[in-house]
């Protein structure tokens, strides 16, 4: 048998064993990161599932400059890999967390042991431990945060942006303007976090 076909055969394999894993997963979804129900996210990214599975290359799994979030069979734990990893068997960040959620844009929640921590994407290192109470997804480079019964931004940094973490309702940025609520008071501020006729 020659080299090339070999080395089909074994990428097909690999591509095999992640969709099998990859359908296992989801078959036992395990307890959502978070306690609001309209919030639900991936623990597998969902571009790893192709819509015709038969066409599947490596290739086409690790599109982008992103790690993957990858189950380990044996520990049931998650971890992340890269495509040469993936060839490999090497791990880039070891299966140590019970659960990791895509929030999008480069940035993930990973659950380990009982403390929920930031990850970024791209490296696989830890960026800050979570401290907030409801965490949506990255649009625009923020992201919608809950603290108590106060909402606001975060960005990338995991950092409040603007006033804080101080209104009772948010909305993201459309055509950089978004809603907020004080009270029972809807207005809308521009990205300098100024009020700004409503739209």
């Amino acid at each position: 048998m020659s080299n090339s076909k070999l080395k089909n055969m074994f990428k097909m394999f690999v591509v095999c064993s992640m969709m099998a894993t990859l359908f296992i997963v989801s078959c036992k979804t395990p307890k959502h990161l978070n306690s609001e129900e309209n919030n639900k996210g991936a623990y597998i990214h969902p571009d790893l599932i192709p819509p015709d599975v038969s066409k599947v290359t490596v290739d086409d799994i690790f599109k982008g400059n992103e790690l993957k979030v990858t189950r380990d069979g044996e520990s049931g734990k998650y971890g992340l890999m890269d495509k040469n990893s993936m060839m490999s068997g090497k791990w880039i960040v070891e299966p140590i967390y019970d659960e990791v959620r895509d929030l999008h844009e480069g940035i993930a929640l990973a659950r380990l042991d009982a403390k929920l921590w930031f990850m970024d994407m791209k490296t696989g290192r830890t960026i800050k431990e979570n401290i907030y109470d409801d965490v949506k997804v990255f649009s625009g480079g923020i992201c919608i945060v809950r603290l108590g019964d106060k909402k606001g931004w975060i960005d990338k940094e995991i950092k409040p942006i603007g006033k804080g973490i101080i209104y009772d309702d948010v909305e993201y940025f459309r055509n950089g303007v978004a809603k907020v609520r004080i009270g029972n008071k809807w207005f809308c501020i521009n990205k300098q976090f100024e009020e700004v006729p409503w739209q």
